[in-house]
């Protein structure tokens, strides 16, 4: 228990790629000591899902369902590393996978194609945003936008 509680601190004030690394993928937690431990797993089982931090929250946007169904999923889901729980937030206003994720001034954007949707983890709302004149797959995002 020891070794979970000291790793739900670290992830609290770890990077995205560490705590993508730490609470996405089967619920199993890879400590700096070289243990897994089991956390509370995504309600939601997906892939080709974007993730992005705020706040020291973890929020799961879209995906398609792992398999042959491509059932594709508006679910967005936040995890919170201090109390090891999930919740379900304001869905995405289409479903949609394979996408970009980034946060600027505490706004999770999506990216997909040519769409690009804000959400406010504050009001718990999307706001489609501009589209971009040239079709992307994924992309990037740091403090400005990068597809």
């Amino acid at each position: 228990m020891r070794e979970a509680t000291g790793l739900r601190k670290r992830a609290a004030t770890g990077t995205l790629a560490e705590i993508v690394t730490v609470f996405l993928f089967a619920a199993q937690v890879f400590a700096q000591s070289g243990t897994w431990t089991t956390q509370t797993p995504m309600p939601t089982a997906r892939c080709c899902l974007a993730v992005g931090v705020v706040d020291s929250i973890l929020y799961a946007v879209g995906g398609v369902s792992p398999g042959v169904t491509d059932t594709y999923f508006n679910t967005v889901e936040e995890y919170n590393p201090k109390t090891n729980t999930w919740s379900t937030k304001a869905p995405l206003p289409a479903p949609r996978a394979n996408l970009g994720a980034g946060v600027i001034d505490g706004i999770l954007y999506v990216v997909d194609g040519t769409s690009v949707d804000a959400y406010d983890p504050k009001t718990n709302r999307w706001t489609p945003k501009a589209r971009m004149p040239t079709p992307r797959y994924s992309g990037a995002l740091k403090n400005q936008a990068f597809a």
